[in-house]
Protein backbone atom coordinates (compact mmCIF):
# COMPACT_ATOMS: atom_id res chain seq x y z
CA UNK A 1 0.00 0.00 0.00
CA UNK A 2 1.23 3.37 -0.69
CA UNK A 3 2.36 5.09 2.35
CA UNK A 4 0.65 8.52 0.56
CA UNK A 5 -2.75 6.39 0.94
CA UNK A 6 -1.98 5.66 4.69
CA UNK A 7 -2.57 9.57 6.04
CA UNK A 8 -2.81 10.16 9.42
CA UNK A 9 -6.25 10.41 9.30
CA UNK A 10 -6.95 7.01 6.91
CA UNK A 11 -4.79 5.14 9.91
CA UNK A 12 -6.80 6.41 11.98
CA UNK A 13 -9.82 5.31 10.55
CA UNK A 14 -8.51 1.90 10.01
CA UNK A 15 -7.21 1.08 13.83
CA UNK A 16 -10.73 2.08 14.97
CA UNK A 17 -12.09 -0.54 12.67
CA UNK A 18 -12.46 -2.98 15.11
CA UNK A 19 -15.04 -4.17 18.05
CA UNK A 20 -12.22 -4.26 20.63
CA UNK A 21 -8.73 -3.13 19.47
CA UNK A 22 -5.86 -4.71 21.45
CA UNK A 23 -3.23 -2.67 23.51
CA UNK A 24 -0.82 -1.53 20.64
CA UNK A 25 -3.55 -0.16 18.71
CA UNK A 26 -5.40 2.00 21.85
CA UNK A 27 -1.44 3.03 22.41
CA UNK A 28 -1.51 4.15 18.43
CA UNK A 29 -4.94 5.86 18.55
CA UNK A 30 -4.11 7.90 21.61
CA UNK A 31 -0.91 8.76 19.82
CA UNK A 32 -2.79 9.85 16.64
CA UNK A 33 -5.46 11.66 18.47
CA UNK A 34 -3.08 14.15 19.89
CA UNK A 35 -1.46 15.39 16.26
CA UNK A 36 -3.48 17.61 14.03
CA UNK A 37 -6.00 16.11 11.83
CA UNK A 38 -8.78 17.04 9.21
CA UNK A 39 -11.32 16.06 11.33
CA UNK A 40 -13.73 17.15 8.30
CA UNK A 41 -12.46 14.30 5.69
CA UNK A 42 -12.37 11.36 8.87
CA UNK A 43 -16.64 12.29 9.50
CA UNK A 44 -17.10 12.36 6.00
CA UNK A 45 -15.57 8.37 5.48
CA UNK A 46 -16.57 7.26 8.25
CA UNK A 47 -20.04 8.33 8.02
CA UNK A 48 -20.50 7.40 4.23
CA UNK A 49 -18.99 4.11 5.42
CA UNK A 50 -21.31 3.62 8.02
CA UNK A 51 -18.44 3.27 10.86
CA UNK A 52 -18.74 6.73 12.84
CA UNK A 53 -20.35 4.93 15.48
CA UNK A 54 -17.44 2.61 15.62
CA UNK A 55 -14.95 5.37 15.55
CA UNK A 56 -16.55 6.96 18.11
CA UNK A 57 -16.40 4.16 20.30
CA UNK A 58 -12.86 3.70 20.39
CA UNK A 59 -11.78 7.06 20.84
CA UNK A 60 -14.36 7.91 23.66
CA UNK A 61 -12.27 6.50 26.17
CA UNK A 62 -8.94 7.29 25.37
CA UNK A 63 -6.65 9.43 27.20
CA UNK A 64 -6.41 12.02 24.34
CA UNK A 65 -10.30 12.30 23.52
CA UNK A 66 -10.14 16.14 24.76
CA UNK A 67 -8.10 16.92 21.61
CA UNK A 68 -10.69 16.05 19.34
CA UNK A 69 -13.09 19.12 18.42
CA UNK A 70 -16.01 19.24 20.80
CA UNK A 71 -18.50 19.38 17.94
CA UNK A 72 -16.79 16.86 16.15
CA UNK A 73 -17.31 14.39 19.34
CA UNK A 74 -21.29 15.63 19.40
CA UNK A 75 -21.74 14.49 15.57
CA UNK A 76 -19.73 11.13 16.23
CA UNK A 77 -21.98 10.37 19.49
CA UNK A 78 -25.24 11.13 17.78
CA UNK A 79 -23.85 8.15 15.07
CA UNK A 80 -23.53 5.88 17.67
CA UNK A 81 -26.92 6.78 19.87
CA UNK A 82 -28.68 6.69 16.04
CA UNK A 83 -27.50 3.10 15.23
CA UNK A 84 -28.67 1.64 19.06
CA UNK A 85 -31.85 2.96 18.51
CA UNK A 86 -32.20 2.45 15.05
CA UNK A 87 -30.91 -1.27 16.08
CA UNK A 88 -33.54 -1.91 18.53
CA UNK A 89 -35.98 -0.98 16.18
CA UNK A 90 -35.19 -3.34 13.40
CA UNK A 91 -34.48 -6.04 16.49
CA UNK A 92 -37.97 -5.44 17.82
CA UNK A 93 -39.62 -5.74 14.05
CA UNK A 94 -37.36 -8.12 12.78
CA UNK A 95 -39.09 -10.35 16.22
CA UNK A 96 -42.43 -9.39 15.24
CA UNK A 97 -41.81 -11.00 11.05
CA UNK A 98 -40.19 -13.96 12.59
CA UNK A 99 -43.14 -14.94 14.72
CA UNK A 100 -45.59 -13.94 11.65
CA UNK A 101 -43.54 -16.04 9.50
CA UNK A 102 -43.22 -19.16 11.72
CA UNK A 103 -47.15 -18.91 12.12
CA UNK A 104 -47.39 -19.73 8.96
CA UNK A 105 -44.25 -22.49 8.43
CA UNK A 106 -42.67 -20.16 5.99
CA UNK A 107 -38.81 -20.58 6.68
CA UNK A 108 -36.50 -17.24 6.70
CA UNK A 109 -33.02 -16.61 7.20
CA UNK A 110 -31.39 -13.23 8.35
CA UNK A 111 -29.00 -11.83 6.20
CA UNK A 112 -26.25 -9.32 6.99
CA UNK A 113 -26.84 -7.02 10.03
CA UNK A 114 -29.94 -8.22 11.67
CA UNK A 115 -28.05 -11.81 12.14
CA UNK A 116 -25.03 -10.02 13.07
CA UNK A 117 -26.55 -8.38 15.71
CA UNK A 118 -26.75 -11.80 17.12
CA UNK A 119 -23.54 -13.51 16.51
CA UNK A 120 -20.60 -10.90 16.07
CA UNK A 121 -21.45 -7.46 17.51
CA UNK A 122 -21.72 -7.80 21.44
CA UNK A 123 -23.23 -4.29 21.27
CA UNK A 124 -25.68 -3.16 18.77
CA UNK A 125 -24.28 0.03 18.52
CA UNK A 126 -21.62 -0.76 17.04
CA UNK A 127 -22.66 -1.64 13.63
CA UNK A 128 -25.02 0.51 11.46
CA UNK A 129 -27.91 -0.66 9.24
CA UNK A 130 -30.48 0.86 7.03
CA UNK A 131 -33.34 -1.86 6.90
CA UNK A 132 -33.95 -5.79 7.99
CA UNK A 133 -32.73 -8.10 5.11
CA UNK A 134 -34.46 -11.54 5.06
CA UNK A 135 -34.29 -14.80 2.64
CA UNK A 136 -37.21 -16.49 1.68
CA UNK A 137 -36.94 -19.67 -0.86
CA UNK A 138 -38.66 -18.55 -3.95
CA UNK A 139 -41.70 -21.59 -3.83
CA UNK A 140 -42.71 -19.43 -0.32
CA UNK A 141 -42.29 -16.27 -1.89
CA UNK A 142 -46.26 -15.07 -2.08
CA UNK A 143 -46.56 -16.31 1.25
CA UNK A 144 -43.72 -14.06 2.26
CA UNK A 145 -45.53 -11.30 0.40
CA UNK A 146 -48.83 -11.82 1.77
CA UNK A 147 -47.28 -12.31 5.71
CA UNK A 148 -45.52 -8.56 5.22
CA UNK A 149 -48.94 -7.01 3.94
CA UNK A 150 -50.60 -8.19 6.80
CA UNK A 151 -48.54 -6.58 9.51
CA UNK A 152 -48.69 -3.82 7.42
CA UNK A 153 -46.06 -3.78 5.31
CA UNK A 154 -46.27 -1.70 1.85
CA UNK A 155 -44.35 -2.39 -1.21
CA UNK A 156 -42.15 0.51 -2.96
CA UNK A 157 -42.17 0.60 -6.20
CA UNK A 158 -38.89 -0.60 -8.52
CA UNK A 159 -37.84 0.75 -11.76
CA UNK A 160 -37.21 -2.79 -12.78
CA UNK A 161 -38.84 -6.06 -13.96
CA UNK A 162 -38.94 -8.71 -11.04
CA UNK A 163 -37.19 -11.64 -13.76
CA UNK A 164 -34.02 -8.99 -13.23
CA UNK A 165 -33.96 -8.07 -9.29
CA UNK A 166 -33.34 -10.32 -6.45
CA UNK A 167 -35.22 -9.02 -3.96
CA UNK A 168 -38.43 -6.67 -2.89
CA UNK A 169 -38.02 -3.30 -0.42
CA UNK A 170 -41.25 -3.19 1.86
CA UNK A 171 -41.62 -0.23 4.30
CA UNK A 172 -43.85 0.63 6.71
CA UNK A 173 -43.99 3.71 10.05
CA UNK A 174 -43.02 3.10 12.86
CA UNK A 175 -42.84 5.46 15.85
CA UNK A 176 -41.37 8.43 14.12
CA UNK A 177 -39.33 6.40 11.13
CA UNK A 178 -40.40 4.05 8.75
CA UNK A 179 -38.49 -0.02 8.43
CA UNK A 180 -37.75 -1.36 5.55
CA UNK A 181 -37.49 -4.67 4.55
CA UNK A 182 -35.36 -6.20 1.71
CA UNK A 183 -37.01 -9.49 1.14
CA UNK A 184 -34.64 -11.72 -1.16
CA UNK A 185 -34.97 -14.67 -2.56
CA UNK A 186 -32.04 -14.94 -4.46
CA UNK A 187 -28.48 -13.64 -3.40
CA UNK A 188 -27.32 -11.94 -6.52
CA UNK A 189 -29.31 -10.83 -9.78
CA UNK A 190 -29.70 -12.65 -12.46
CA UNK A 191 -27.49 -11.61 -15.25
CA UNK A 192 -24.83 -11.27 -12.91
CA UNK A 193 -21.56 -12.79 -14.14
CA UNK A 194 -21.48 -14.42 -10.98
CA UNK A 195 -22.83 -18.19 -10.63
CA UNK A 196 -23.63 -17.87 -6.54
CA UNK A 197 -26.58 -20.70 -6.14
CA UNK A 198 -28.96 -20.06 -3.35
CA UNK A 199 -29.86 -23.34 -3.22
CA UNK A 200 -26.78 -24.46 -2.24
CA UNK A 201 -26.75 -22.01 0.94
CA UNK A 202 -30.16 -23.08 1.79
CA UNK A 203 -28.88 -26.75 1.94
CA UNK A 204 -26.13 -26.14 4.45
CA UNK A 205 -27.65 -23.50 6.37
CA UNK A 206 -29.11 -24.61 10.01
CA UNK A 207 -32.38 -24.11 12.09
CA UNK A 208 -31.47 -22.00 15.32
CA UNK A 209 -33.80 -20.48 17.28
CA UNK A 210 -33.78 -17.50 19.44
CA UNK A 211 -36.24 -14.87 21.25
CA UNK A 212 -38.81 -17.89 20.98
CA UNK A 213 -38.63 -17.95 17.18
CA UNK A 214 -36.76 -20.16 14.91
CA UNK A 215 -35.00 -19.40 11.71
CA UNK A 216 -32.08 -20.69 9.53
CA UNK A 217 -28.81 -19.38 9.73
CA UNK A 218 -25.99 -19.40 6.86
CA UNK A 219 -23.23 -21.87 7.51
CA UNK A 220 -19.98 -20.17 8.75
CA UNK A 221 -17.91 -20.20 5.45
CA UNK A 222 -21.08 -19.03 3.55
CA UNK A 223 -21.33 -16.11 5.68
CA UNK A 224 -17.68 -15.10 4.98
CA UNK A 225 -18.10 -15.51 0.97
CA UNK A 226 -21.44 -14.60 1.50
CA UNK A 227 -20.18 -10.72 2.95
CA UNK A 228 -17.22 -10.69 1.28
CA UNK A 229 -18.47 -11.34 -2.31
CA UNK A 230 -21.03 -8.47 -1.36
CA UNK A 231 -18.55 -5.64 -0.03
CA UNK A 232 -17.80 -5.50 -3.53
CA UNK A 233 -21.35 -5.38 -4.96
CA UNK A 234 -21.50 -2.03 -4.71
CA UNK A 235 -18.72 -0.18 -6.90
CA UNK A 236 -19.54 -2.98 -9.54
CA UNK A 237 -23.22 -2.34 -9.49
CA UNK A 238 -22.38 0.80 -10.69
CA UNK A 239 -23.69 2.07 -7.08
CA UNK A 240 -23.54 6.17 -6.85
CA UNK A 241 -21.30 5.85 -3.68
CA UNK A 242 -19.52 3.72 -5.48
CA UNK A 243 -17.02 2.19 -2.30
CA UNK A 244 -15.60 -0.72 -0.74
CA UNK A 245 -17.54 -0.84 2.22
CA UNK A 246 -15.03 -0.84 5.82
CA UNK A 247 -18.26 -1.55 7.11
CA UNK A 248 -18.46 -4.74 4.95
CA UNK A 249 -14.76 -5.30 6.34
CA UNK A 250 -15.55 -5.29 9.76
CA UNK A 251 -17.88 -8.18 9.32
CA UNK A 252 -15.55 -10.43 7.87
CA UNK A 253 -12.79 -9.20 10.45
CA UNK A 254 -14.51 -9.79 13.30
CA UNK A 255 -15.92 -13.05 12.61
CA UNK A 256 -12.31 -14.12 11.59
CA UNK A 257 -11.13 -13.43 15.21
CA UNK A 258 -14.44 -14.82 16.87
CA UNK A 259 -14.78 -18.48 14.69
CA UNK A 260 -11.27 -18.47 13.35
CA UNK A 261 -10.31 -21.85 14.40
CA UNK A 262 -13.52 -22.87 12.96
CA UNK A 263 -13.36 -21.80 9.61
CA UNK A 264 -12.85 -24.53 7.04
CA UNK A 265 -10.69 -22.31 4.05
CA UNK A 266 -10.75 -24.81 1.92
CA UNK A 267 -14.13 -25.34 1.52
CA UNK A 268 -14.38 -21.75 1.49
CA UNK A 269 -11.83 -21.32 -1.27
CA UNK A 270 -13.79 -24.37 -3.29
CA UNK A 271 -17.14 -22.80 -2.88
CA UNK A 272 -15.91 -19.72 -4.56
CA UNK A 273 -14.46 -21.35 -6.78
CA UNK A 274 -17.76 -22.79 -7.82
CA UNK A 275 -19.51 -20.03 -7.87
CA UNK A 276 -17.08 -18.07 -10.19
CA UNK A 277 -16.69 -15.47 -7.15
CA UNK A 278 -13.08 -16.56 -6.06
CA UNK A 279 -11.56 -13.44 -7.27
CA UNK A 280 -13.85 -10.67 -4.99
CA UNK A 281 -13.54 -13.44 -2.01
CA UNK A 282 -9.75 -13.26 -2.15
CA UNK A 283 -9.13 -9.72 -2.94
CA UNK A 284 -11.45 -9.39 0.42
CA UNK A 285 -8.91 -11.07 2.34
CA UNK A 286 -6.16 -9.52 0.75
CA UNK A 287 -7.70 -6.06 2.19
CA UNK A 288 -8.09 -7.46 5.05
CA UNK A 289 -4.62 -8.56 5.60
CA UNK A 290 -3.39 -5.05 4.32
CA UNK A 291 -5.62 -2.41 5.73
CA UNK A 292 -6.88 -4.08 8.95
CA UNK A 293 -3.81 -6.66 9.86
CA UNK A 294 -6.00 -9.83 10.09
CA UNK A 295 -3.87 -13.20 8.99
CA UNK A 296 -6.42 -15.15 7.05
CA UNK A 297 -4.42 -17.27 5.21
CA UNK A 298 -0.71 -16.95 3.72
CA UNK A 299 -1.10 -17.58 0.24
CA UNK A 300 -4.02 -14.88 -0.63
CA UNK A 301 -1.41 -12.37 -2.50
CA UNK A 302 0.49 -15.16 -4.31
CA UNK A 303 -3.45 -16.71 -5.21
CA UNK A 304 -4.01 -12.73 -6.53
CA UNK A 305 -0.85 -12.52 -8.05
CA UNK A 306 -1.35 -15.61 -10.31
CA UNK A 307 -4.51 -14.62 -11.72
CA UNK A 308 -2.72 -10.92 -12.98
CA UNK A 309 -3.71 -8.87 -9.74
CA UNK A 310 -0.96 -5.96 -8.98
CA UNK A 311 -0.06 -4.08 -6.39
CA UNK A 312 -1.44 -0.49 -7.78
CA UNK A 313 -5.12 -2.03 -8.54
CA UNK A 314 -4.50 -2.41 -4.74
CA UNK A 315 -3.87 1.24 -4.26
CA UNK A 316 -6.24 2.41 -7.23
CA UNK A 317 -8.63 0.92 -4.98
CA UNK A 318 -7.66 2.58 -1.75
CA UNK A 319 -7.54 5.81 -2.82
CA UNK A 320 -10.95 5.87 -4.98
CA UNK A 321 -13.28 2.88 -3.26
CA UNK A 322 -11.85 3.80 0.58
CA UNK A 323 -10.04 7.04 1.39
CA UNK A 324 -12.09 9.05 -1.44
CA UNK A 325 -13.54 12.38 0.44
CA UNK A 326 -14.43 13.54 -2.91
CA UNK A 327 -18.43 15.17 -2.41
CA UNK A 328 -20.93 13.45 -4.96
CA UNK A 329 -21.47 17.47 -6.11
CA UNK A 330 -17.66 17.41 -7.58
CA UNK A 331 -18.72 19.17 -11.32
CA UNK A 332 -15.95 17.05 -13.23
CA UNK A 333 -17.96 14.24 -13.60
CA UNK A 334 -16.36 11.62 -16.38
CA UNK A 335 -20.12 10.15 -17.33
CA UNK A 336 -20.52 13.63 -19.81
CA UNK A 337 -17.11 13.49 -20.99
CA UNK A 338 -16.63 11.46 -24.26
CA UNK A 339 -13.02 10.57 -25.07
CA UNK A 340 -11.56 9.00 -28.83
CA UNK A 341 -7.90 7.46 -28.76
CA UNK A 342 -5.95 9.52 -31.44
CA UNK A 343 -2.33 9.37 -32.26
CA UNK A 344 -1.34 12.14 -30.10
CA UNK A 345 -3.27 10.70 -26.92
CA UNK A 346 -7.06 10.93 -25.89
CA UNK A 347 -9.48 13.69 -27.76
CA UNK A 348 -11.79 14.80 -24.78
CA UNK A 349 -14.41 16.90 -25.41
CA UNK A 350 -17.86 17.22 -22.91
CA UNK A 351 -21.24 15.32 -24.51
CA UNK A 352 -24.43 17.26 -24.39
CA UNK A 353 -26.27 14.25 -25.48
CA UNK A 354 -25.19 12.37 -22.36
CA UNK A 355 -26.91 14.65 -19.74
CA UNK A 356 -30.13 14.01 -22.60
CA UNK A 357 -29.52 10.02 -22.35
CA UNK A 358 -28.99 10.58 -17.88
CA UNK A 359 -32.32 12.16 -17.47
CA UNK A 360 -33.96 9.60 -20.02
CA UNK A 361 -32.73 7.07 -17.87
CA UNK A 362 -33.57 8.73 -14.66
CA UNK A 363 -36.92 10.10 -15.86
CA UNK A 364 -38.17 6.40 -16.94
CA UNK A 365 -36.94 5.07 -13.21
CA UNK A 366 -39.30 8.13 -11.89
CA UNK A 367 -42.33 7.44 -13.87
CA UNK A 368 -42.08 3.77 -13.08
CA UNK A 369 -41.40 4.66 -9.06
CA UNK A 370 -42.84 8.17 -8.16
CA UNK A 371 -46.42 8.24 -6.48
CA UNK A 372 -47.53 10.28 -9.17
CA UNK A 373 -46.63 11.24 -12.56
CA UNK A 374 -46.32 14.98 -11.92
CA UNK A 375 -43.98 14.22 -8.76
CA UNK A 376 -41.72 12.20 -11.67
CA UNK A 377 -41.62 14.92 -13.86
CA UNK A 378 -41.06 17.22 -10.65
CA UNK A 379 -38.13 15.40 -9.54
CA UNK A 380 -36.44 14.69 -13.02
CA UNK A 381 -36.25 18.51 -13.55
CA UNK A 382 -34.74 19.15 -10.46
CA UNK A 383 -32.20 16.58 -11.49
CA UNK A 384 -31.92 17.96 -15.38
CA UNK A 385 -31.27 21.54 -14.41
CA UNK A 386 -28.91 20.85 -11.48
CA UNK A 387 -26.80 18.60 -14.49
CA UNK A 388 -27.13 21.62 -16.64
CA UNK A 389 -25.85 24.12 -14.85
CA UNK A 390 -23.14 21.85 -14.41
CA UNK A 391 -22.23 20.93 -17.98
CA UNK A 392 -22.34 24.97 -18.37
CA UNK A 393 -19.68 25.26 -15.27
CA UNK A 394 -17.80 22.88 -16.99
CA UNK A 395 -17.80 24.95 -20.66
CA UNK A 396 -17.33 28.16 -18.37
CA UNK A 397 -13.99 26.88 -16.92
CA UNK A 398 -12.75 25.63 -20.21
CA UNK A 399 -13.28 29.53 -21.74
CA UNK A 400 -11.58 30.90 -18.31
CA UNK A 401 -8.88 28.03 -17.77
CA UNK A 402 -9.15 25.88 -20.15
CA UNK A 403 -5.48 24.26 -19.01
CA UNK A 404 -6.52 23.27 -15.68
CA UNK A 405 -9.78 21.74 -16.47
CA UNK A 406 -8.00 19.91 -19.23
CA UNK A 407 -5.93 18.69 -16.81
CA UNK A 408 -8.76 17.73 -14.89
CA UNK A 409 -10.50 16.13 -17.44
CA UNK A 410 -7.75 13.90 -18.70
CA UNK A 411 -6.94 12.92 -14.79
CA UNK A 412 -10.64 11.85 -14.63
CA UNK A 413 -10.74 9.84 -17.41
CA UNK A 414 -7.14 7.88 -16.86
CA UNK A 415 -9.43 7.56 -13.38
CA UNK A 416 -12.02 6.58 -15.12
CA UNK A 417 -9.86 3.74 -16.91
CA UNK A 418 -8.27 2.27 -14.51
CA UNK A 419 -11.19 1.68 -12.51
CA UNK A 420 -12.68 -0.09 -15.45
CA UNK A 421 -9.83 -2.38 -15.14
CA UNK A 422 -10.21 -3.07 -11.90
CA UNK A 423 -13.89 -3.89 -12.71
CA UNK A 424 -13.19 -6.13 -15.65
CA UNK A 425 -10.50 -7.92 -13.57
CA UNK A 426 -12.99 -8.59 -10.75
CA UNK A 427 -15.68 -9.94 -12.93
CA UNK A 428 -13.38 -12.40 -14.56
CA UNK A 429 -12.90 -10.60 -18.52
Amino acid sequence: MQPALLSRENTLILLCCSIEPDAQQQTAIDALLAQHLDWECIVNITVRHGIANLLYKNIIDRENRSCVPPAILDRLEKCYHGAAYSNLLFLKEYKEIAHAFNAEQVALLPLKGIDFFRTVYPNIALRTSSDIDILVKKTDLDRAIDILRGLGYVQKKTGHAAAKIFHFVFFRPVAAASVFVELHWDLDIPQSPFKVSVDDFWSRAEIVTSGGNWFYRLSLEDNILFTAFHILRAPLAGDTRGIVSLRGLVDVSEMIKKYGDRINWEATINRAQQYHVERPVLLVLHLLEELLHVQVRGSVREELQKRGFQEDMLNRMAREWIFCCKGTEDIFLPNIIDAKASEEGPAKKLSVLKIFHTMYVVLRHQIRTAPSLLQAFKVIRIKFWKSFINYLKIGYLMVCDYRTVSSRLHNELVKKRELEAIDSWIRGS
